[in-house]
């Protein structure tokens, strides 16, 4: 056979069968390196003794506690990559850059922020954290440096603890104090900014490009506000009268903000260079490719985070936005693609609705069209507008879909074409039309690459809850037992004024919560019982895996309208467009495959805490001295006061349900193993009673 034939013969299998990859996370090591384990205890102590005299003995402890205790659980509860050694040495490659003189013998150091929020931080102790999504959009080494060097100046002056000391100076609840204690806060920042300022200019930073920065806050402010749903945002036709006078409700949230106006923190920026001209301009002082490197990886991996947080809103439009400039980036195609199948199962009226645009329709959108009519809302800056490379996209004239639907369709065609085969399996967990859907399947099957067929087959014959029904098993994951201190009683059982005690809950409720994995693995059958304390240091992604499963439970509803009357109020649209109740295992099939994997069919978060009061205790006595000469009037009542108790909420998800079952109960007293494992079964009948009524009825 002729050479050249054979070759091309090969390169033609080679096409034919080669598959794209989606991005691999950065995975959590299992057990965690000794240098990412903090003693909080230890370092409580040592920060106590730098805090006498500088704050009030009532208020240090539980100030220097919250410190301690909040820097180590950042590294326990993930936020913090522990296996990315090439970004976090780089990291502090920059930081030792700018490091002053002074500050050298302090031994700072910076570490990753496992979050997509644009944003980095100081601890008490000068530790920096540098979250993930600030290096995704950083627009290079200075303007990055130059943030660094903003939280840096907040360690200088000690900005943490004179916040603290102003806000209990001040602690009135009213607005006006609450307006004067923001304004203290931007006044901290502003003191930052310059001394951020100050850093990056003496290592020869160009501080021109810090102007970007105030960009990026603008959009972690609007991402924020999405995220929260801030009712204040452009609300500038409400007015609010308060002591301090009136205010338009928009300049009320400015005034409440931590952060000074964008505006003022640009002229104070512009007003620096004027008095300090600079001698240098250096953009990078490090590896430039290295930096573009590692921020095309950032990238990924905060897309990543959000849609694996289940924010898809936020995820389809950063991954949109990447896509325009990398648009043969198969990732950001998936991203956009999964995300929009995912919020169109969520909520099916947005399938007809126009594609990132749905909430523009005072901004000159018609009702349906697509963000593509005017892409200048998602990139209001003119020169990163015109470094947009998805051509196609910029064509308003002849816009390429309008509509989510539509989008999707674009989008997995773009992966169908390169061979993704988990393309047709989405298609086919889209549709409501059984035809579409046996169409897709049947290609999906087909295909030898295909990963989950054995879903895809469960799914095709309706059987995907069938097929987990009859699994016995139980996963129960068990935090850290927290211990709570309760100034007064409420009402009936809720005490205010609730504090942590951090000791105790660090040493005794880490404990505890290892006993009771011990003894609930020990007496009940068909479980599996972690303590998340003991899995934060010896399997730790499999307590990061079994949270997430949890996380996601949180979107399966019940009934369609929460258990009120259906009405359908789109009756133009399509009968496939159609979605009423939620299926959990439809809109993710990785969590099938762990109930299937695992022979399961309830996984639980039990969450045990620990209460006392002082202030009802002494009022429970009262009652008894009183009881006496009244022959025990006030007796029942006051022995119906749970002075010390403990209380069991408990978060299932069960797949006869097909939702999250949520309930909570309480019992006086101390809290032991047994105590524990009582009050689980106790709850466990509730659950098992309401999921067999709730299965009859429906």
């Amino acid at each position: 056979m002729n050479l050249k034939l054979i070759s091309t013969f090969i390169l033609i299998l080679i096409s034919k069968y080669s598959i794209c990859q989606i991005y691999t996370p950065i995975s959590f090591p299992e057990k965690v390196d000794k240098k990412y384990v903090f003693n909080s205890l230890l370092e409580k102590e040592k920060y106590d003794k730098k805090l006498k005299g500088k704050l009030p003995k009532k208020y240090r402890e539980d100030f220097s506690y919250s410190s301690t205790f909040g820097k180590t659980q950042l590294f326990t509860d993930g936020d913090i990559y522990l296996s990315w050694p090439q970004m976090e040495s780089y990291i502090n490659q920059i930081l030792d850059s700018i490091l002053p003189s002074n500050l050298i013998s302090k031994k700072i150091h910076a570490y990753v922020g496992r979050n997509s929020s644009i944003n980095a931080f100081c601890l008490y102790d000068g530790t920096m954290i540098v979250n993930i999504g600030l290096i995704a959009e950083a627009k290079n080494e200075a303007a990055l440096a130059t943030i660094m060097g903003h939280e840096l100046g907040h360690y200088i002056k000690n900005h943490l603890l004179n916040d603290y000391k102003n806000k209990i100076k001040n602690k009135k609840s009213d607005l006006e104090q609450n307006i004067k204690n923001m304004q203290h806060t931007q006044e901290l920042e502003l003191e930052a900014d310059n001394q951020g300022f100050s850093i990056a200019k003496n290592v020869g930073y160009d501080l021109n490009e810090a102007f970007s920065n105030f960009e990026l806050f603008i959009r972690e402010d609007e991402y924020y506000e999405k995220r929260n749903k801030s009712t204040l945002a452009n609300a500038d036709t409400v007015t609010i009268s308060t002591k301090a006078g009136k205010y338009k409700a928009n300049t009320l949230e400015k005034l409440l903000s931590t952060h000074p106006d964008m505006k003022d923190r640009k002229e104070k920026l512009s007003a620096y260079i004027k008095l300090n001209p600079l001698t240098k301009k250096i953009k990078y002082k490090m590896d430039e490719d290295l930096f573009l490197s590692l921020q095309k990886q950032a990238r990924l991996e905060c897309v990543y985070l959000i849609f694996n947080s289940n924010n898809y809103t936020e995820c389809i439009e950063r991954a949109f936005i990447y896509h325009l400039f990398s648009p043969n980036d198969i990732n950001y195609i998936y991203f956009t693609a999964e995300c929009t199948r995912r919020l169109c199962l969520l909520d099916y009226k947005l399938k007809k609705k126009g594609f990132l645009a749905e909430k523009l329709i005072n901004d000159g959108f018609k009702e349906g069209q697509s963000i593509l009519h005017d892409l200048k809302f998602l990139i209001p800056n003119n020169e990163k507008y015109t470094q947009i490379s998805a051509k196609e996209l910029l064509n308003s004239n002849t816009v390429v879909f309008e509509n989510y639907k539509d989008a999707f369709y674009y989008f997995t065609k773009k992966l169908i074409d390169a061979n993704y085969p988990e393309a047709f399996l989405m298609r086919a967990l889209f549709e409501n039309n059984k035809a579409k859907i046996q169409e897709n399947i049947s290609k999906y099957t087909s295909h030898p690459k295909s990963l989950h067929k054995q879903y895809a087959t469960n799914y095709l014959n309706n059987k995907l809850s069938e097929s987990i029904n009859a699994n016995t098993k139980e996963i129960i994951m068990i935090p850290k037992v927290y211990f709570f201190r309760n100034s007064y009683l409420n009402s009936k059982y809720n005490y205010g004024n609730t504090a942590v005690y951090y000791a105790k809950s660090e040493i005794m409720g880490k404990e505890l919560a290892n006993n009771f994995e011990t003894s609930f693995n020990e007496k009940l059958p068909d479980v599996k019982t972690i303590s998340l304390p003991l899995a934060a240091t010896e399997n730790f992604n499999t307590k990061y895996k079994y949270e997430k499963i949890i996380n996601s439970s949180i979107l399966a509803k019940r009934d369609e309208n929460e258990g009120y009357e259906v009405v359908h109020y789109y009756k133009e649209l399509e009968d496939e467009d159609y979605t009423g109740k939620l299926d959990l295992f439809r809109l993710d099939p990785s969590i099938w495959e762990f109930f299937n994997d695992n022979k399961i069919n309830t996984i639980t978060y039990a969450n045990y805490t620990r209460h006392i009061s002082a202030t009802a205790k002494k009022i429970r006595n009262i009652y008894l001295v009183l009881s006496v000469p009244t022959f025990g009037f006030f007796l029942p009542f006051a022995l119906g006061i749970p002075v010390n108790y403990k209380k069991l909420s408990l978060y299932s998800y069960n797949s006869k349900l097909g939702a999250m079952y949520y309930d909570t109960h309480w019992r006086r007293r101390k809290i032991n193993s047994k105590k524990a494992l009582n009050m689980f079964k106790y709850m466990r009948k509730s659950r098992e009673k309401f999921i067999k009524e709730y299965s009859e009825k429906y």
